[in-house]
């Protein structure tokens, strides 16, 4: 699965369950999550942690290669143009919860989606 569609599938779970304990905790995970990354930064455990969540596979295990480029440290994309906005997007929108409209890809352009999943 791509990244880009593994961050629309947490979405839309949470959107599907915000109405119930299922999806109001699973949004406060990964607002909690996100909170921390940004607080700690891109280079700490809490990005990290935040970003595995975006890096499963089907399988739940986390895609190393997927994950290298979530945490900042995939070279190639880094060089793409948006790479950082990108990455940042996806944690601050995450800061929202169930009770906002704002979702964890809002705002990312085609570019920033085609550059962030390229290769994968």
């Amino acid at each position: 699965m791509s990244i880009i569609n593994k961050i629309s599938d947490i979405h839309q779970f949470v959107e599907d369950n915000k109405q119930n304990e299922t999806g109001k905790k699973r949004a406060r995970e990964l607002k909690l999550l996100a909170v921390s990354a940004i607080r700690f930064g891109m280079k700490s455990r809490d990005w990290e942690e935040y970003m595995k969540e975006f890096a499963k596979e089907d399988d739940n295990t986390v895609n190393p290669q997927k994950l290298r480029r979530l945490i900042g440290e995939d070279e190639a994309f880094n060089k793409t143009e948006w790479s950082y906005e990108t990455l940042a997007y996806i944690a601050a929108n995450a800061t929202c919860d169930v009770t906002t409209t704002v979702g964890t890809g809002n705002g990312l352009t085609d570019e920033m989606k085609n550059n962030l999943d390229d290769g994968f």
